[in-house]
């Protein structure tokens, strides 16, 4: 009885050290290659998202003055907020967060109207790699 028991315990079957060492670098090395493809995603995706919501606040501030013409004076990003604000934008965009742009993130959009027709919308659109 007592062979069959030791015999038992001799045969354990399981992973050894080294096998679990080399799954365990295995493992970091891939995630070394995900994590910064990862980052540099998540930086795409919020820089095509602030190019969109400048290209909608360009196009909203054109449909304004379709219907309602060019103003006679600039008008400031205050007054052209509120006049867009509602009728030409459900609701303003929030701003861009994570692009790696200092330039960009967390900085409020400001359209303004020249008098002459011109669109002007910042912080402005940027390049994608």
């Amino acid at each position: 009885m007592f062979k069959w028991f030791l015999k038992k315990i001799n045969n354990r079957k399981g992973f050894t050290l080294v096998e679990l060492v080399v799954v365990i670098a295995i493992l970091g090395i891939l995630s070394a290659i995900a994590v910064p493809k990862f980052s540099a995603s998540r930086e795409n995706a919020a820089k095509t998202a602030h190019n969109a919501n400048v290209r909608t606040l360009e196009s909203a501030a054109n449909m304004y003055i379709a219907e309602n013409g060019v103003p006679s004076a600039n008008m400031d990003a205050a007054s052209t907020k509120t006049a867009l604000d509602g009728k030409y934008v459900q609701k303003w965009p929030s701003p861009a967060k994570g692009t790696g742009d200092t330039n960009i993130d967390n900085k409020e959009y400001e359209v303004t109207i020249g008098a002459d027709g011109s669109v002007n919308v910042t912080p402005m659109a940027v390049n994608l790699p």
